[in-house]
């Protein structure tokens, strides 16, 4: 299972107006509802717990993601995953975000990959690869 798209300054972990924010799962090139795709598809097999952020309902889960950035693999990193589809009544905001390790987060601060191309695949034994290339994914 994969799902990729451009990647924005907020996205590429660059400074906007409004800081940096955790990665968004967006609807580009979702196959599926993407208020509960991520969510129920492809992080279907984490242990989601539920919790709450500000007083709202949340859930968030454990994921360990393979990072390969150009080329470079960075290794297996531990990941938190986080969704609320109360998101979603923000403009049709995403519902499932992805808060990336400290390691991977100061790399792409340092490295500006806006307009690259991030890729998620899920595997057939259930583990996670993140994957940014300079070319639109085939």
């Amino acid at each position: 299972m994969r799902w990729w798209k451009q990647l924005s300054q907020s996205d590429a972990q660059q400074e906007t107006e409004g800081g940096l924010m955790p990665f968004r799962f967006t609807r580009e090139n979702c196959p599926g509802d993407f208020i509960t795709w991520f969510r129920n598809e492809f992080f279907n097999n984490l242990e989601w717990k539920n919790t709450t952020w500000r007083h709202r309902p949340l859930e968030e889960a454990d994921v360990t993601i393979s990072v390969n950035i150009r080329g470079e693999n960075m290794g297996q990193m531990a990941m938190r995953a986080t969704h609320a589809e109360y998101r979603h009544e923000n403009h049709n905001a995403p519902t499932t975000y992805l808060h990336f390790d400290l390691e991977t987060s100061e790399y792409l601060q340092s490295h500006n990959m806006t307009d690259k191309y991030i890729i998620f695949q899920k595997e057939l034994n259930g583990s996670f690869k993140l994957i940014v290339q300079d070319n639109i994914p085939q």
